[in-house]
Order: structure tokens, then sequence, then C-alpha cells
């Protein structure tokens, strides 16, 4: 267990150092607005489609109205409050990302904060987006504005050769200009020694282990030039060609172990870096090298909206039928082109230096993609689109987007919802986009502030559709960013399967249970399974896994269990199965039932059974983890209120607590109407 300082907030975030990359439904929250019965009912619509844990849905009741918040209310109503209450439920040792419901502001207002100085600091405008400074949360809670920034996503991809940058960021520090002074007058054993003291603090820095194999090797000390290639190579450097081409390295070529090491490094391209799966437990230096020390960088939540509903947005039913959709579209493996268009709108123009490296990408991946001189694809069927167009309406094109498609439109009020100039993000959701993004003020045509053009070979490679975005944008501060965050269309997953448990079993004494291959052939192979138990981690086993799960150990009442695999991949691609059991004997248990639906125009009460339990618990009947109702003393029927619960399907459960201990019942789903 190691305790992780924030900056400013909180005493422990992380307290395991666990790799989870990818992400699956135990690892994203989602957010209620408590005042809103439409952010109610999209969370509960979007929680039961991706099986989402009772305990990572919480509920804020004190959300602004406005569209428009300033920085400190963003803060103090929504940021801080949410991030306590991930800490007190334990959630901060697997989560991945942040989902907001419906019924958020999406724009906080920055002008009381000091202004950017520096090269075109007058681009940097001072309006972000809730999504932005959710992801960049570390920054708000800290000190300065670096959450202002052109470049403060180090977790996205960029050109390779920025690997080489400083760890730290900065470039013009002392310690750089003596590397560079050593560099210039040939003092190569002097410099290798120093970049041999930088490994060590930062063994991860798989581009200082390069560096030092690069001057130890200039030194004339092969064998020491090889050991800091070998440790590149097993910490993270994959540009074979590009190593065999290093003018600087030929001294090394005689000797069988450099063959050898070749052979074991991955030939990635040296233009951009290769695509990787996010990691909210990695902290990423300024030059993009992600690590599990704390002091090696900062750590990010990825964050999206579930739904934008304001002026311009969507209505609930479209939201629904969207979300819905692109739940359906994980691993469907869909046909159809990528489509990026190229005009003469500046629109356009700043990310067309980005389409090649793109297209070549997603084709080495067998997919299709074009270029095309249309302001927007006509009569095509359309995998993903990335466009420049100030206005438009998808709906007269006559092209289809193919359910878990990624849409963007690069301009300026995509995402600003308080004006109705310009196209929002939310057109191509209604026409079935899985999701899309959009500046929340006047960002000026900066490709850093929205998606790179590889954002869908990220996707296509099979990034889930949250870290994809994030992937491609090195300064999202502005960004609205909308939609299922968990789609997957693309992704091959780690498929297993469960011997032993079934769901809703009751296990008095104890039960074996293994988990084996799958036996589908669009799977990868499980590296390792990670299990937890009532929504928090409980650790790792191999696979394939065996463990015993004793009902006499486990507290009386109901339980969930879940079984993520992870695979051996670069995108640590994941897949999760949930059971739910109860353990003790039986006439211990609590149990709840109640109608499989309600309707509130039927003008009768929604009436729920318990049974069995003790004469002195107190019971109460929870939505999810929102307290209901108490049950009163010795009835088994009880009227529960609905003025909370939103509508669609509907998780209740009855918990009932002897003294300090609480029994819980299964629970149960009601589709209200």
């Amino acid at each position: 267990m190691t305790a992780r300082n924030c900056l400013v907030f909180f005493a422990m975030l992380f307290p395991t150092v666990e790799a989870f990359g990818g992400a699956t439904a135990s690892q994203w929250v989602i957010v209620v607005n408590g005042q809103s019965a439409r952010s109610r009912t999209i969370a509960n619509h979007y929680s039961h489609l991706r099986n989402i844990p009772s305990l990572n849905i919480i509920t804020l009741e004190d959300v602004p109205a406005e569209n428009t918040v300033s920085l400190d209310v963003f803060r103090e109503r929504i940021l801080k409050p949410l991030l306590k209450e991930m800490e007190n439920r334990k959630l901060w040792s697997h989560i991945q990302g942040v989902a907001y419901s419906s019924d958020f502001p999406t724009a906080v207002d920055l002008s009381a904060e000091p202004k950017p100085i520096g090269d075109n600091a007058e681009y940097l405008t001072p309006v972000a987006s809730i999504n932005g400074m959710t992801y960049l949360f570390r920054f708000v809670l800290g000190e300065g504005q670096n959450y202002i920034a052109y470049v403060n996503n180090w977790y996205a991809q960029r050109p390779s050769v920025g690997i080489f940058t400083s760890p730290t960021g900065q470039i013009d520090s002392e310690l750089e200009l003596k590397l560079k002074k050593l560099r210039d007058e040939q003092e190569y054993y002097k410099l290798a020694d120093i970049l041999d003291d930088q490994l060590r603090s930062q063994p991860h820095q798989f581009p200082v282990a390069y560096a030092a194999a690069q001057a130890w090797a200039l030194a004339g000390e092969s064998a020491k030039s090889l050991q800091r290639l070998q440790q590149a190579i097993e910490t993270g450097w994959s540009y074979s060609k590009y190593t065999q081409q290093d003018k600087t390295l030929d001294s090394l070529h005689e000797f069988s172990r450099y063959q050898a090491l070749i052979r074991s490094c991955e030939d990635d391209p040296f233009d951009w870096t290769p695509v990787l799966a996010f990691d909210a437990r990695k902290f990423y230096s300024p030059n993009g090298i992600g690590s599990f020390a704390i002091n090696s960088g900062v750590s990010y939540l990825l964050s999206f909206s579930l739904a934008v509903c304001t002026t311009g947005g969507n209505t609930q039913e479209e939201v629904i039928k969207q979300l819905t959709t692109s739940a359906g579209a994980d691993y469907t493996y869909p046909k159809g082109v990528f489509y990026y268009t190229k005009t003469e709108d500046v629109r356009t123009k700043c990310r067309e230096a980005g389409f090649k490296v793109a297209t070549d990408r997603l084709k080495a991946l067998g997919f299709e993609a074009a270029i095309t001189d249309q302001k927007i694809p006509i009569s095509k069927t359309c995998l993903g689109v990335m466009m420049g167009e100030a206005t438009f309406a998808w709906g007269v094109t006559k092209s289809k987007i193919v359910p878990g498609a990624l849409c963007d439109n690069l301009t300026s009020l995509g995402g600003a919802m308080e004006t109705s100039h310009q196209t929002k993000l939310t057109e191509f959701l209604r026409h079935g986009a899985a999701a899309s993004s959009g500046a929340v003020t006047e960002p000026y045509s900066v490709q850093a502030k929205f998606p790179h053009p590889l954002m869908h070979a990220s996707y296509a490679a099979g990034l889930t559709s949250a870290e994809a975005f994030y992937s491609s944008i090195t300064g999202p501060y502005q960004l609205l960013i909308a939609g299922d965050p968990l789609c997957q269309p693309h992704t091959v997953p780690p498929r297993f399967k469960v011997v032993g448990l079934e769901n809703g079993a009751q296990i008095a004494e104890s039960v074996q249970v293994e988990l084996h291959p799958s036996d589908e052939t669009k799977t990868t192979k499980p590296q390792h399974i990670s299990f937890l138990l009532d929504g928090q981690f409980q650790g790792k086993l191999g696979f394939p896994a065996r463990m015993n799960i004793s009902g006499q150990k486990l507290p009386t009442g109901a339980h969930e269990f879940r079984f993520i695999a992870t695979d051996d991949t670069r995108l640590e691609s994941r897949w999760e199965q949930a059971f739910w059991i109860t353990s003790g004997p039986d006439y211990n248990q609590v149990k709840l039932t109640g109608p499989e639906s309600w309707k509130a125009s039927d003008k009768q009460p929604l009436a729920v059974e318990v049974f069995g339990s003790d004469s002195d618990a107190v019971i109460e009947i929870r939505h999810d983890k929102d307290y209901l109702m108490t049950v009163e003393d010795g009835r088994t029927r009880c009227e529960v209120p609905t003025d909370k619960l939103g509508t669609g399907p509907v998780r209740l459960q009855a918990v009932a607590t002897i003294g300090t201990t609480e029994v819980a019942s299964l629970p149960i789903t009601v589709m209200i109407e």
C-alpha cells in the first residue's frame, strides 16, 4: 500500500499501485445532477446499458443551474465533492474516468484567473470545458494556471522526436544546457555519466537510457552502451529500424548481443509515438513517458459528458437512443471508411498536416481511409469523420454514420451551447455517432486544442472512445466531449469463461471458481485477472485462474463479484464479467421484490416488499447508493417515493442495518415509465 500526496487537496488518491490501462464498466464513475430528473434518467439508462456498479454512481445535490460557472464554483461545488466522494468510496485504486450525465455546466469561466503570458498567449482564451477541467484536475487543484496551455496532456501522442525533450519539460534548464554543451564538445564520458545519474533516479525514462547508449557508444564503451540499449528496449523503446540506422551506434553492430536486442525491439515508425492505453494511476512526464513513480509527472482522469441537453443540444430521447446504439456497437468490427475533409477553410487546413500519417496508420491496420475535397461526406458509409465547417446539416447528406463511429468537426463554437451560432457537436450524436467534441468558446484554429487526425487510427487500433480522444489532444482545456466513453467497436477483448459460479447463487460455505480461456474465436489471451468485490478492487490473479469464495468469511448478504481480464498488448484491452451472490445461510438474508415495470400514469404507488430482516434491524431502500426511505417497523410492503428516481431502468436494493453491520439484498431493476 502506497500513500500518495495530491497537490493540495487529498492525502490519499491511489492506495495501491496497479496497472489499469484500458477501461471497463467498473472503471468509470457516472456523476448525476440530483436536482434533475433528466440527469437521473440518462444515468439510469447508461448504467443499465453498461452495467456500471452502483458504487460508481455518484449524485451531487448542489450542481449550479447555469451553463457557465466560475472556476471557484466548479471547483467547490462539482470537482471537490466528486473527488471526495470517490475517496470515501475507495474508488481511486481502479477508476479511469468520470462521465457527467446531463444538466451540468458545460463551460468554466477563467477570466478572474491570471492571464497567460508568453508566445501566442492571446489565443489561450479564458473559458474552459467541464471535461477539460476534470481531466486536468491536478492542475485545477494546484497552484498556477497550467491548465491553460497548448500542451499539458502528456499522455497524448506526439511526434516521436518529442520523447527526447527533457523529462521535466525544462528545455532551457541548467542541466539541459550542460548536456548540450558536452555533446557539442564531444565530452562523451562526462555526458554518459550524467545521463546514467538521471537514469538511476528515473529508470522508466527509456529516451534517457537510449541517449546514454549513444553517449557510451561514442565514448568507445560498447559493453555499457549495450546495457543501456537493453534497458531502453525493456522499458519502452520501440524503434528498431531507427536504431539500426543510428550512426552513433554503428560500433555495436558486430556484437551478437546487439543483434539479439534488435530482434527483441518493436519496429514502430519514427514519426509519431505509438498508441498506448491510458492509465489514471500513471504519472506522465512532459516528454510523454508514463510511470508509477509519484514525482515523475502528473496523472489525469478521463472525462466525458454523457449528454448535452441544453438549448441546441439533444433531447432525452435522442440521448437514450444514441447511447443504446453505441453500447451495442462494441466488438462488432463494422465496415466503412474513415473520412477526412480537405478544403480551403482554415478549419481543415490546421489539421491537414496530420491527415497522411493518420490515413497511413489506418490503412496499415487494414481499414479504408480517404481524404476528400468535399466539405462534408455525401452518400458515404462513415466509420469516422473529421471535418471543419462552421455550419452543416448531417441529415441532408444521405451519409450513414456507422454505429460506434467517432465524428469530429473543428469550428469555433461547436461546444458553446449558449449561442446559436455554428453547428454544435450534438448534431453528430443526433445522427448516431458514438461521441463528438467541440470548443466551448472561441479557441482559434489551433490544432493542439482539437483531436489530431490520429484519433481515428488510435480508435481503430482498439482504444475506447475516451482514450482515443485524449490520446490525440495535447491541450484539452476548452474541449467539451460528449457521448459514450466506453464504446470500442474495433477492440478484440480478452474474453474468458467462469466455471463454478452462477449469477444469483447462494454460498453458505464455499465454492471453487475457475477462470478459463474462452471458446470464442475473436479474442486475445488474458494476461491476468483483476477482481472487485462490491465495487472495490481486491487484487489480481494470473491466468488461467482459480480462487475459493468462502461464504463463511464474507459478510452475510448480497455481494457483487467482478472479474476483469487484461491482455498483454500495448493497449491492455480489458473484458469484464459480473456476478451477484448471497453469502451466509438463507434465514439471515434480506430479500427485495417488486414489479418489473411501473407507470406514474397508472396513479398507483410503486410498491416493493422486503422479507427476512431481523426484528431489530433498520431497513433502508436505496437507489444505487442513494437513500430513498426507511421501512416502517414490522412492515414488509412499502411504497417507494419516486420523485428522485428519474425514469428508465432503476436499480433498487434493500439494506438492513443491525448495529454497525449491513446486510444487503440482491438488487432488483424496475423499468419506470
